[in-house]
């Protein structure tokens, strides 16, 4: 009976810290809320301004975002995570602004990606945002 009941605690203990991790860990809910909030910090802080896209910027946390333009008068410009995967979105990005169709060239897109560090998701979505909007393809491969 002793050892059910340690097998049993240890199962419990084991789901509880993968909870955790998932909650609490890199890409867990708690992480992708902050991430989504500084997103929407720096949205809110551009959305009135001029500035010239792709737009890259820094963060203070880390973050490394590329601003584009939509075309909504309200919300001008989409910002997405340039190294970030978000397993919980569809496109599998962190994206703010997502009034299509974002206004990009190929060529655009080709000389983002020839400078910016970026995850394979990401790459491939401003890929297909680039053929969405134009019907060309880029030649990056």
């Amino acid at each position: 009976m002793g050892k059910i009941l340690v097998a049993l605690l240890i199962l419990i203990i084991m789901a509880l810290s993968f909870w955790a991790y998932k909650f609490l860990g890199s890409g867990g809910a708690a992480n992708q809320k902050a991430t989504y909030a500084e997103m929407q910090g720096i949205e809110l802080d551009y959305r009135g301004n001029k500035i010239s896209t792709p737009f890259v910027l820094d963060t203070s946390n880390g973050l490394r975002l590329a601003a584009f333009e939509t075309g909504d008068a309200k919300f001008p410009y989409a910002w997405l995570a340039l190294t970030l995967d978000n397993d919980e979105d569809a496109n599998g990005v962190y994206q703010i602004g997502k009034a299509p169709p974002w206004k990009l060239t190929c060529a655009q897109i080709d000389a983002l990606l020839a400078k910016e560090q970026t995850s394979v998701k990401v790459a491939l979505f401003l890929r297909k945002q680039c053929n969405n909007n134009r019907g060309s393809t880029t030649n990056i491969p």
